[in-house]
């Protein structure tokens, strides 16, 4: 079975999706500016400041990505699959040990 690590969701406008999700769910966000795409991350719950993964078991971190009119989806979700270093199936990342593949 795989498991979601990662999510990303769209947006027109980033401060308005930051203050939704922030007054919704909770979740704390750091923008970045325009050489990183305008993306924000976000922590919907306690991270360690270390690793920058969630505390609690089976909770997950996101980001927030600028929707633009080329996408024909209405919406986006990235999601990863973990495939040990002897699976033989999907696209395999350049780093040795555990692979990641981009499924969204």
């Amino acid at each position: 079975m795989y498991s979601v690590v990662h999510f990303e969701l769209p947006f027109r406008d980033r401060d308005r999706a930051v203050d939704f999700y922030a007054k919704a769910f909770g979740w704390k966000a750091t923008k970045f500016g325009p050489e990183m795409g305008n993306y924000a991350t976000v922590e919907t719950g306690e991270t360690d400041p270390q690793t920058q993964l969630p505390l609690q078991p089976g909770a997950i971190n996101g980001g927030l990505f600028e929707k633009t009119k080329k996408e024909s989806i209405p919406f986006g979700c990235s999601c990863r699959r973990r495939y040990s270093a002897g699976h033989e199936g999907g696209r395999r990342s350049g780093r040795s040990g555990d692979r990641w593949d981009h499924t969204g």
